[in-house]
C-alpha cells in the first residue's frame, strides 16, 4: 500500500487506495468488492472502494488499518 485516504465519489463516500501491481490481489479485489462499489482510475492509478466494502479491503490489504484508524485531522481527535 503506498497510500490511502479517504474520498467521495459520485457523492458516495470512501478509500482511493494507490497499491503496487499485484495481480492476485487486483483479481480478489475484482471479485470480492462488486463493480458498484469500486473504481480503477487509469489515469491517477488508485482504486475508490466505497466505506461499504472497507472490511473486505482491510482483509485483502491489511496495511489500511494504519489509515482507517487514523483522524481525519491528526491532533484534532474530538
Amino acid at each position: 500500500l503506498k497510500s490511502a485516504y479517504r474520498s467521495g465519489h459520485q457523492g458516495r463516500p470512501g478509500w482511493k487506495i494507490v497499491i503496487d501491481y499485484d495481480e492476485g490481489l487486483v483479481e480478489a479485489l475484482k471479485r470480492r468488492i462488486p463493480h458498484t462499489e469500486r473504481t480503477w482510475n487509469p489515469e491517477y492509478q488508485y482504486w475508490w472502494v466505497s466505506d461499504t466494502y472497507v472490511p473486505t479491503l482491510l482483509e485483502l490489504v491489511p496495511a489500511l488499518e494504519q489509515f482507517v484508524n487514523q483522524p481525519a485531522f491528526p491532533g484534532m481527535e474530538l
